[in-house]
């Protein structure tokens, strides 16, 4: 299934909640897609939480020890 059934399908079930719990459940609704997404992208790899940034330009100045000697 590609991306544009996928986003036809959360729409409708968004439009769906809509009309059956008002603005409340379309919020509630949103809110578990999005959740639900980011889990199965963690689950199937495709979103990487153990990836480390970089530190930002100079944070390691600071740390370098420098042994007189």
């Amino acid at each position: 299934m590609n991306a544009i059934i996928w986003g036809t399908a959360a729409g409708i079930a968004l439009a769906f909640a809509w009309l059956a719990f008002g603005f409340g459940g379309f919020v509630l609704v949103a809110i578990f897609a999005i959740v639900g997404g980011v889990a199965g992208a963690v689950w199937t790899g495709q979103l990487n939480l153990r990836a480390r940034s970089t530190p930002p330009v100079g944070a390691g100045s600071a740390d370098v020890r420098v042994r007189a000697g």
